[in-house]
């Protein structure tokens, strides 16, 4: 308030001229403080920073929470008159000194690229490092300006991915189309994001006033979208580059709010974006200097068909020439003559988007494209582990679940096919007492948005989803992706596995296969192109029935519980009907009385079998030795220590002293338990040798 009220000040003290300079033709009139104290007087100096007020109307902000990213016009017009002229300490009647010149700083961009004039010196950041360094750094290299080197410096990007290498420097080149294809978790986001920040960075020059705006991401789910928004945000926003999200299932009016304010670029799904673009609410033109399809391949899965081509069809029509089009994904597979087919789509009607093939071939490109491709054969990350775990029955599915859930540590995702399958696993793991949220499409957007902070915050370690979660959604420290039932095509499988071992690290991919589901796995395999079957996940058999025991128990009481729920609901609904037709229910009161005394005998019921589970779940689910023969399987001097200490502290506990006690072993990570078991398979072999 202090600085702002000095240069308020000092402009009024010069005249109208610094005020009309910096915000037009706005008017300014000045406030009188109530009771009359003299602003000019000094009385007000130094009381809280008080210096000056005015009443400002219609007038944008420069800077601040919320406020519109400034022009170069307007920062260039308001610097003579935004610092205070300094004025003698001796003589503060005396006139202003005249500045000395000062040497020019280093102009801190590529070569070629001028920088505007609210963009931040790299020692004006924060990050404190300097402009040589930044010059030498690997993103310098790729021929990002030196503003954006320094914000990816000051969050911890210190190299580049190979995507980002490679995808970079074509990205940048004025006028060029870019196809990336890239493991999950390269960072992709960036590499198409940085280059599209950058040149609005540098070009200042169009109009603000009811332009449209000069980027369109367009991706397949909300939460990928909000993702990318958010990723782009980090480094667009320290730069005065405004990105917003337009997505459905959130508020429809502050979204217009937003768009009012004239975004730079627009990351959205394609149903609430065409439906804004159509109304020409919040969007006015798409006369676009970059589009971006993010996730190609899933547009066509999801069936985004229509609006698709219709973005496509008003940003063909409305965009110019200069059009700059980046189409990413991690399995996306071109056709073989796709250049070739490219040379002559002048020439023929453009296909129906029911395929990849279909949908670059609707994508506008001004000019054939560059094709990035860094897929390998498995098109998996090099640090992910694969196994498999075969199951006999769908019980012993289940059971096998809670066993890798409860005896491993780490954050774990798990996917299914069904909604109906993650309500009914969300329901039974919460009985088994593990943390657990579920995501899926028929959750309110606000519901979708809490589980997914809750997994990322660590609230819930474990997340059942569907396949909304599958697509470029990065959450950071999962270690283990369960594919609890197998996925229809070999494209899911690799998305679902890509949400562990991301960026360079490792994780463990684990998919289930139950007794129908044989066949669909090795044609799987066969698609995937794998020379063998998947390694089999270690699984302690003698564990598996105390897991089977537990998920029994817990399936006998959700039974229950979902019964009685779908009483009630059939209940209410009839009696909501009736009263609306004016019926009167026959034996009313005689259903009632029946119906309280089955809910009584299945409260009882319901309440023995959770006291039955609670007594199993005190102890882990962890092997159980008779403690009068110690001897095979735990006869180390390490083993015999923990009986005695484990035996020592149930006596304490008034606990009978000749039963049954559980030998505890510290929880480990999926990855860690499926590398000692390759270890030691490798041993085997080379004994046998």
């Amino acid at each position: 308030m202090g600085g702002e009220g000095q240069a308020a000040r000092g402009r009024a003290a010069g005249g109208s001229g610094g005020a009309a300079g910096l915000f037009g033709s706005a008017g300014w009139r000045p406030v009188q403080l109530p009771g009359g104290g003299d602003f000019e007087g000094g009385e007000f100096e130094g009381e809280g920073g008080v210096v000056f007020i005015e009443e400002l109307e219609d007038v944008s902000l420069l800077g601040g929470p919320g406020a519109a990213p400034p022009r170069a016009t307007d920062v260039a017009a308001a610097k003579p008159s935004a610092k205070r002229p300094k004025v003698s300490e001796e003589d503060p009647d005396s006139q202003p000194r005249k500045k000395k010149k000062k040497k020019k700083k280093k102009t801190l961009s590529a070569p070629g690229k001028p920088l505007p004039a609210e963009t931040p010196l790299p020692g004006e950041a924060g990050g404190g490092t300097s402009a040589e360094d930044l010059e030498r750094s690997e993103w310098a290299k790729l021929g990002l300006c030196l503003p954006i080197v320094n914000e990816l410096h000051n969050q911890g990007f210190v190299t580049p991915t190979r995507v980002q290498s490679e995808g970079i420097p074509a990205a940048l080149v004025q006028g060029e189309s870019l196809i990336g294809a890239s493991e999950t978790g390269s960072g992709k986001t960036l590499a198409f994001g940085l280059p599209m920040i950058e040149a609005l960075l540098l070009d200042r020059s169009a109009p603000a006033g009811g332009a449209g705006p000069q980027g369109l991401v367009l991706a397949p789910t909300r939460e990928l979208a909000l993702q990318v928004c958010q990723e782009l945000k980090r480094f667009a926003k320290p730069l005065g580059v405004r990105v917003v999200a337009v997505v459905g299932g959130m508020s429809q009016e502050k979204q217009r709010r937003q768009l009012s304010q004239s975004p730079d670029v627009i990351v959205g799904t394609p149903g609430r974006l065409w439906e804004m673009i159509e109304a020409r609410d919040g969007i006015p033109s798409v006369n676009l200097q970059f589009l971006v399809v993010d996730e190609a391949d899933r547009m066509v899965e999801y069936g985004h068909f229509a609006e698709l081509t219709l973005i496509f069809d008003r940003v063909r029509e409305e965009s110019g020439e200069d059009l700059r089009t980046f189409v990413f994904s991690a399995t996306l597979t071109l056709p073989p003559d796709f250049h070739q087919k490219f040379k002559n789509s002048a020439k023929k009607k453009r296909p129906k988007i029911q395929s990849v093939q279909g949908l670059l071939g609707q994508v506008p490109f001004t000019q054939k494209p560059k094709v990035v491709d860094l897929t390998t054969e498995r098109k998996t990350a090099s640090g992910l582990l694969e196994a498999v775990v075969p199951c006999a029955s769908s019980d012993l599915l289940e059971a096998t679940l809670y066993y890798i859930l409860a005896s491993s540590e780490g954050r774990t995702l798990v996917f299914c096919n069904a909604i109906s399958s993650i309500r009914r696993l969300q329901s039974l793991l919460r009985l088994l007492g593990l943390p657990v949220c579920a995501l899926h499409a028929q959750q309110q957007q606000r519901q979708r948005l809490k589980s997914l902070d809750s997994f990322k915050q660590g609230k819930s370690s474990i997340m059942l989803a569907t396949d909304v979660a599958a697509r470029g959604i990065d959450i950071r420290g999962v270690r283990c992706v369960i594919q609890f039932h197998v996925p229809e095509k070999p494209d899911t499988y690799i998305h679902r596995s890509g949400r562990t071992a991301r960026a360079g690290n490792d994780g463990i991919s684990i998919l289930l296969v139950g007794p129908k589901d044989s066949s669909k796995y090795h044609a799987l395999c066969k698609k995937l192109k794998r020379e063998s079957l998947l390694p089999e996940f270690p699984i302690d058999a003698s564990l598996v029935p105390q897991a089977m025991k537990r998920v029994k128990k817990a399936s006998a009481i959700d039974d229950i519980l979902r019964t009685r729920k779908k009483k009630n609901v059939e209940r209410a609904w009839m009696e909501k009907n009736a009263e609306a037709a004016g019926i009167a229910l026959d034996d009313a009161q005689a259903h009632e009385s029946s119906d309280e005394e089955i809910s009584h005998r299945d409260s009882l019921k319901c309440k023995k079998l959770q006291d039955e589970l609670n007594k199993m779940l005190a102890d882990p689910l962890q092997k159980v030795f008779d403690r009068r023969f110690v001897t095979s399987g735990a006869n180390s001097k390490e083993a015999m220590q923990r009986l005695k200490s484990l035996h020592q502290s149930r006596s304490r506990h008034g606990e009978t002293a000749g039963g049954p006690f559980v030998v505890g072993r510290e929880g480990r990570e999926a990855v860690q338990t499926m590398r000692t078991a390759q270890q030691r398979g490798l041993q085997k072999r080379r004994r046998d040798e």
